[in-house]
């Protein structure tokens, strides 16, 4: 199966985004990234994925992992970094 986030999902991202900025317990944190599973292509970032880690997570220090769980319970992970001329690596 593949999901894809709605624009309903996207809303509520930006909104806990926007939510931890304001709370005083975590307006001294900042997100390193984000994380997304896949079950099937492997340890790739989609062209979704990656307009989601560029909008949502622009600084050139955020960080994509990418899980790809198999059947047998085990996981395979892969981390994406942007390099300094904004390629992902």
């Amino acid at each position: 199966p593949g999901f894809l986030l709605s624009n309903s999902d996207k809303q509520a991202l930006v909104t806990q985004l926007e939510a931890a900025e304001s709370d005083p317990q975590l307006k001294v944190l900042e997100p390193v990234g984000w994380f997304v599973s896949h079950t099937r292509l492997g340890l790739v970032l989609t062209d979704e994925d990656v307009e989601l880690f560029n909008r949502y997570f622009p600084e050139p220090w955020q960080t994509a992992l990418v899980l790809h769980p198999d059947k047998t319970g085990k996981a395979r992970a892969g981390f994406f970094l942007r390099e300094a001329d904004g390629r992902l690596r």
